[in-house]
């Protein structure tokens, strides 16, 4: 079994360990992402005449950050992994 957390090596010689950057996480992270963006569209369209421009940035930094986080699971193949 695999663990959850996985080490990278920054360029300055640090090592960071990002949990749950497994795979299987990914359409979790989108459909999260998605449920927040779609919240965000909804509240802007509420309080549409005396909309936030902080209210907004502050709700669309976590779908982002999940949209992030679904990114960086996504492993692309290489021809060199395939032979």
């Amino acid at each position: 079994m695999k663990p959850l957390v996985k080490h990278t090596r920054l360029a300055n010689g640090y090592i960071v360990n990002l949990p749950l950057m497994n795979p299987k996480f990914r359409y979790l992270y989108i459909t999260i992402g998605a449920i927040l963006l779609i919240s965000l569209v909804v509240q802007v369209f509420i309080t549409y005449p005396d909309v936030s421009p902080k209210g907004v940035l502050l709700n669309a930094l976590p779908a982002l950050l999940f949209f992030y986080l679904a990114y960086k699971t996504y492993h692309e193949k290489k021809d060199s992994e395939l032979m």
